[in-house]
């Protein structure tokens, strides 16, 4: 009985500990994400479609 009531009181201090520190954390607002950021930065080959000639094998 007695290490129940010492295991419920770790269990309380350890609830105090985790509401204590959540309310400290600040929460971040999200960045604002500028649209076309990435505009001709990234650039895919004309023949990206096309089958790859090293699966030939496996595709037959």
């Amino acid at each position: 009985m007695i290490r129940c009531l010492w295991l419920k009181k770790k269990v309380s201090d350890f609830i105090d500990f985790l509401l204590f520190k959540s309310s400290q954390t600040k929460i971040k607002e999200p960045k604002t994400r500028a649209f076309g950021f990435f505009k001709d930065k990234v650039k895919m080959s004309s023949d990206f479609d096309e089958p790859i000639s090293d699966f030939d094998k496996y595709m037959e």
